[in-house]
């Protein structure tokens, strides 16, 4: 659901229709299909919402929104299927409001990254 996934949908079906099978939108969205399938079915990663939740997987449903957390060793929440832009490290958070300079489309970049301001000039 949403926006996005109706431009991608659309991007997908006119550049590659023809080489992908299985392009669908579903009715309800993400959100709705992660609440049918607790297991998470066919999903993998998080779903990015524009709330204070931030974005909301299979294993955190509540979201991911607030205070960037160090991790527990040995505790995982799951897959990190994003990386930060700068670093290139595993990272799934929107934080800092980072934008690409070309397109403005937000960009994932890391807290330790962040708090370096690679953006800003000497």
């Amino acid at each position: 659901g949403g926006v996005r996934c109706e431009r991608a949908s659309q991007i997908v079906m006119n550049q590659i229709g023809d080489k992908v099978k299985g392009v669908f939108q579903l009715k309800g969205g993400i959100e709705k299909y992660m609440m049918d399938f607790p297991d998470g079915g066919f999903w993998a990663g998080k779903n990015k919402v524009f709330d204070k939740r931030e974005a909301c997987g299979v294993e955190d449903p509540n979201g991911t929104g607030g205070v960037v957390k160090k991790k527990k060793k040995g505790k995982s929440d799951g897959e990190v299927l994003g990386k930060c832009c700068v670093c290139s490290a595993a990272w799934e958070r929107y934080i800092g409001k980072k934008k690409c300079y070309a397109c403005g489309v937000p960009v994932l970049m890391c807290d330790k990254c962040l708090s370096l301001k690679p953006d800003k000039g000497d």
